[in-house]
């Protein structure tokens, strides 16, 4: 059985797009080649569909899939949704808030504004990982 598209899971969120649908047309063209390739041969069997996979590799638009596999697992991680948003628009805040006072620079007060919200190992570790992803 050959399962393309949507049903195989043809679908990339990298973090700032969302495919599927590229994916899931080169994924219908690499079964449907693989398909007459067997039914030359008469050879339906799991070996005489194997090439699909080979095919799906060489796709270019496949190629992201592989390219960027480690990312849903990323995106899992809820700071990236709510602390570290908070940490950057309360910094931006503090440092662009007219109200008489002198301001620390945008790092320093980011790190005053981690204290107590996200360890520094947590933050490398996320960046790290984040870099890792993409």
């Amino acid at each position: 059985m050959l399962v393309a598209g949507d049903a195989a899971g043809h679908l990339l969120n990298n973090g700032y797009t969302f495919r599927g649908v590229d994916m899931a047309i080169g994924a219908g063209i690499a079964a449907a080649e693989t398909i007459l390739e067997a039914r030359k041969r008469k050879d339906y069997s799991a070996a005489g569909l194997q090439s699909y996979e080979k095919r799906l590799r060489r796709e270019p638009s496949l190629k992201d899939m592989y390219t960027f596999k480690r990312v849903p697992g990323y995106l899992r991680n809820k700071r990236l949704y709510g602390v570290y948003p908070e940490l950057i628009c309360s910094a931006a805040e503090a440092v662009y808030r007219i109200d008489g006072t002198s301001k620390r620079k945008i790092f320093r007060e980011l790190r005053g504004q981690t204290k107590g919200r996200v360890s520094t190992l947590t933050l490398i570790r996320d960046l790290l990982g984040g870099a890792r992803t993409f």
